[in-house]
């Protein structure tokens, strides 16, 4: 029996390195046992030979070797993990592949996006540089086979949605559209062929699904991300003549047409076809053009050139600009040459010389513009905007044609040449001229083919001008023609056979869902040829021959390591992404400020070396125990990313200067860091936690031992905050009378010295001792709490009013020790709260002045009489002080309610419990708004202001409530009552009274900042839900 740590291994070597992992598991499987063919083998042994046939005829012995083990391979691993399931060697529990795999999906996906080298500065393309084997089709395809299997495979809803959704993120990562294409028919597939679920997650998956389909289909620039599998590269080859990309291509996305009207044609330029651009401006500005981007360095001639005809007197340039820092100041490079009534004018700012500028040909209505220039400035290489611009004057509209757009590197003009399309375009451009070649080499050898490698020389023999307007390629891009180009009719046979081979046992047994699998890999390969590659190839085969194997279906659940590990990337990657975010949004800040970019432009030209250097937010955060932060309250996780954030800004702000050559890094950018990190990063981990606990993700299961009072208490508050991560999963107590029945909804599984076994049984490492007395109880059972197993063990003393927070554990004369503080005795903790109160309370009154104008208004409309309500409540110290709220009764309210409640029992009573009516008669209408809304309670800023009350407190009592307190009143009487506290945002009027006092006692005891800022924030919350309120 195979070790669940090794399957979960296995699992995510499989995805993490799919060309490795899959044959090696297979060989050690084939050396540890003997194995028995079958007729399936027979179809696999044809394959090998058509193959090797195939393969030799070109190849000779080598080649032929080459496709016997091409075919081999993915016979030992389809027969490996056929065997595994048949002989039930595998343990299928909480701890398997399944798990290993989706973790491994989760990692490369990350490492993909870590990935990213630059982003296009036209902002329309978000991946540009993935490298998976210098092939972002290959890193695409492996995603697309790797989740659509894991999907399959996966036993929970939440488990294949996950694999979905990592899956999409990897391949629009990549820019394959035709992986995007096959990964919304799977998708589409398993929603409709899937296993049954509620119509609710069904349209969880169609709206991922349409989220896919938008950005495939080309609204992703909408989002930023731009169209999927049109990939750009600014640095243009230094080999080529013209520097600019596709200029005989209309329309690749290295044009940047938002600022003109453009419309495309062919022209005749004395012999040559050319495509003529005709840009209209959209505004008045002179500067509107079309336009690319193109580094160039400084002291170094080049030449711009262009075919240029007027329309309607207008006076068309060609435009350039750039911008850089020179020392920590903003520069900017900027040329014009325009033609205007047929001469030519040139001018440049002080950082360009103009070498020369000349007509130098014309031809009917065209002109041929070229100006020869240097830039001066202080820059290691500067990305120069440059284009066609058709008016140069400030007025409104004007039209020009354009053809011919040259860039290069000289002291003249030379003839043009197309610049080049470097990259893939559309299915017209970037597919059709290789399909064509293919087609006419399959036609001149079509027994045999032309041999491995051969396409690129064919192609470039058969379209020798095409190398200017496409890339040489290296294949085909098709599956099929690449087979017959390169084996002919034979490889085409061997092809067939492995199709048929892999898919055989499931056309057998009608498995439609890994048959639609199968096809939408067949899809993606329509488009590129992948299928032979190990990271598509072996997860397809291993999968074929485990379902290939018909046993009774067993749960498959990920397992509780590799569930931790998925949720610490998550968390991480999410950090991340917020981080990139804040920058592009300071970005956007500082230039409508005006502010130094600096940062930002440095930022752009070192992209590497900014990514890792964003790691540092994850890395601290990893370092304060935030991945996953199992336990911790909302105060302490709050305290641990800000000082994560603070940190880590600290020392992005020194890595800026120190490691990306930052001149300066400028106060407003890091306020404006810490400001949205303080705010975006616990948003997103709130946001990401409910997600993953949404998924089954997020959590870590708890033993509690013993089922006391204190213990059912304990699982109790377990369960009803399941954010906090700790999951209960049952009790073990040594009291026979309590066993096999339950506590708060969870089962008493046995006694104490059970919990080990049940505890490696299920995978649980963490657990919760909340004996009365464990000494007494059975302390050899306790001891053996110590076992390996529990990487946590927790003891909860029954120390009902010992504090929580500012407790420090310590030993005397080996003796456990428990090191009580009271944060509130400290001067400073005193100050730095009063502190926040006058902020808040001054920012408050500040904002919410008009809306305290309107609501006096509409309560004096309404109710005519006084405006605001005072009334007398006990404060710090037992003083008595005036609160001040919006009146929100009638007139003579006090009065009214002595009658009500001389005249009804059940009103007084309710009276004497809460002090207050949850159907009061005396609340005017727009008193109950208030009063739901809680804006009644706005005045009390100014008693904040004046130092009577605080933003956060117990809630202000009456005289009457003092003897309600009892011996907690001396803890309310600690510190000045609050506009909100902790009863405030825990249920409010929807609890007891004794556990408003419980509420207000645990807030004093265990004051911090963190807690009142948590409050405070919850507030808000519980405002907009309107909990508790009446």
């Amino acid at each position: 029996m195979i070790i669940r740590g090794t399957a979960f291994l296995l699992g995510f070597g499989i995805t993490f390195f799919p060309t490795i992992i899959p044959p090696l598991a297979a060989l050690f499987y084939f050396f540890s046992r003997r194995e028995q063919l079958n007729r399936i083998d027979g179809l696999w042994a044809i394959a090998v030979l058509l193959s090797a046939t195939s393969w030799g005829w070109h190849g000779g012995l080598s080649g032929a070797a080459f496709g016997a083990l091409q075919i081999l391979g993915a016979w030992l691993v389809y027969k490996a993990f056929a065997n595994l399931r048949s002989t039930q060697t595998w343990i299928i529990n909480s701890k398997n592949i399944g798990n290993g795999l989706l973790t491994g999906l989760a990692t490369i996906v990350a490492l993909g996006w870590l990935q990213i080298d630059q982003v296009n500065f036209a902002m329309k393309t978000l991946a540009q540089a993935i490298v998976w084997e210098n092939t972002p089709a290959l890193y695409g395809h492996t995603i697309l086979v790797l989740g659509s299997l894991i999907a399959i495979l996966s036993p929970t809803y939440r488990l294949r949605l996950l694999s979905l959704t990592l899956s999409s993120l990897g391949i629009l990562t990549s820019g394959s559209r035709e992986a995007a294409l096959a990964w919304i028919f799977v998708a589409v597939i398993l929603v409709f062929l899937g296993p049954k679920r509620s119509i609710y997650k069904r349209l969880i998956e169609i709206f991922l699904i349409s989220i896919v389909l938008a950005i495939t289909a080309g609204l992703g620039p909408l989002l930023g991300w731009g169209r999927i599998g049109f990939l750009l590269h600014v640095e243009p080859d230094p080999n080529r003549i013209n520097l600019f990309q596709g200029t005989e291509v209309p329309n690749g996305d290295w044009w940047d047409d938002s600022q003109v009207i453009v419309a495309s044609s062919k022209v005749n330029i004395g012999k040559h076809e050319l495509t003529s651009y005709h840009v209209t401006k959209s505004g008045s500005e002179s500067w509107r053009r079309l336009q690319q981007i193109v580094p160039i360095k400084p002291n170094e001639p080049y030449t711009l050139s262009a075919w240029v005809r007027p329309e309607n007197g207008s006076w068309p340039s060609l435009q350039g600009w750039g911008k850089f820092n020179d020392n920590g100041s903003p520069e900017t490079f900027g040329l014009t040459i325009s033609l205007t009534s047929n001469k030519i004018q040139v001018s440049a700012n002080q950082l360009g010389q103009i070498v020369d500028a000349q007509i130098i040909e014309r031809y009917e209505e065209w002109s041929r513009l070229a100006v020869t220039f240097e830039f001066l400035g202080n820059a290691e290489k500067l990305y120069w905007y440059v284009g066609l611009a058709p008016e140069s004057r400030p007025s409104k509209g004007g039209s020009a044609t354009f053809a011919g757009f040259q860039l290069e590197q000289g002291e003249s003009a030379t003839p043009y040449v197309p610049g080049p399309n470097t990259e893939g375009l559309n299915f017209r451009l970037a597919r059709v001229p290789y399909w064509k070649a293919a087609l006419k080499g399959i036609s001149q050898q079509p027994l045999l083919g032309w041999g491995a490698n051969s396409f690129p020389d064919f192609f470039e023999d058969l379209l020798p001008e095409q190398n200017l307007l496409h890339p040489v390629p290296t294949h085909t891009h098709n599956l099929l023609l690449q087979v017959m180009f390169e084996r002919g009719i034979l490889g085409l046979l061997s092809l067939l056979a492995l199709l048929l081979v892999i898919c055989w046992k499931a056309l057998k047994r009608g498995d439609l869902i890994f048959l639609a699998v199968f096809g939408a890999i067949l899809f993606a390969n329509m488009y590129d040829y992948t299928l032979f590659y190990g990271g598509v190839l072996y997860p397809l085969v291993a999968v074929a021959g485990w379902l290939g194997t018909h046993i009774a279906p067993k749960e498959v659940r990920i397992d509780t390591a590799s569930k931790q590990l998925s949720v610490r990337l998550i968390l991480a990657l999410v950090d991340l992404l917020v981080i990139i975010t804040s920058m592009l949004a300071i970005w956007v800040i500082q230039k409508w400020l005006g502010g130094n970019l600096e940062v930002f432009s440095t930022i752009l030209e070192k992209p590497t070396t900014s990514l890792y250097l964003f790691l540092i937010w994850p890395l601290m955060a990893w370092r304060e125990g935030l991945y996953p932060g199992y336990g911790l309250t909302a105060p302490q996780e709050l305290k641990k990313q800000i000082s994560t954030t603070t940190v880590s800004s600290v020392i992005f702000s020194l890595a800026a200067v120190f490691l990306l050559g930052v001149s300066k890094f400028p106060g407003s950018v890091m306020l404006l860091v810490l400001l949205l990190s303080f705010i975006l990063l616990p948003m997103s981990r709130a946001l990401t936690k409910r997600f993953l606990l949404k998924t089954h993700l997020w959590g870590e299961p708890v033993l509690i031992i013993g089922a006391s009072a204190l213990g059912q208490r304990i699982g109790q508050a377990l369960r009803d905050s399941p954010l906090d991560g700790l999951h209960p999963v049952c009790f073990f107590d040594d009291d026979i009378a309590k066993s096999s029945t339950s506590l708060c909804g969870l089962p008493i599984q046995g006694k104490i010295i059970e919990a080990e076994e049940f505890a490696i049984k299920h995978g649980i490492h963490r657990a919760v001792i909340t004996l009365n007395n464990p000494t007494a109880n059975s302390p050899s059972n306790i001891a053996k709490l110590k076992s390996p197993i529990f990487e946590k063990v927790q003891f909860i003393p029954d120390l009902p009013h010992l504090p929580v927070s500012g407790i420090q554990s310590g030993s005397l004369k080996d003796l456990l020790t428990l090191e009580v503080t009271n944060t509130l005795n400290f001067p400073i903790n005193q100050f730095i709260k009063r502190l926040l109160d006058l902020v808040g309370s001054t920012l408050g009154i500040l904002l919410l002045s008009p809306l305290a104008c309107l609501v006096g208004l509409v309560i004096y409309f309404e109710s005519p009489g006084p405006i605001f309500y005072r009334s007398k409540r006990i404060g710090r110290n037992g003083k008595k002080i005036s609160v001040w709220k919006f009146r929100t009764m009638v007139p003579g309210a006090d009065h009214r309610l002595t009658t009500l409640l001389r005249e009804n029992e059940d009103l007084r009573a309710e009276w004497l419990t809460n002090q207050k009516l949850q159907e009061d008669p005396r609340i005017t209408n727009v008193g109950h708004i208030l009063r739901k809304t809680s804006f009644d309670e706005l005045p009390q800023l100014w008693n904040v202001i004046i130092g009577e009350m605080s933003l956060v407190g117990p809630r202000p009592i009456v005289n009457d409530e003092i003897q309600k307190y009892g011996t907690a009143f001396k803890f309310y009487k600690m510190v000045r009552p609050g506009i909100t506290g902790h009863w405030q945002v825990s249920g409010r009027s929807e609890t007891s009274y004794n556990q408003r006092v419980e509420l207000d006692t645990f807030y004093v005891r265990n004051w911090s900042i963190w807690l009142d800022i948590h409050i405070i924030v919850k507030t808000f919350e519980v405002v907009l839900r309107r909990d508790g309120a009446y």
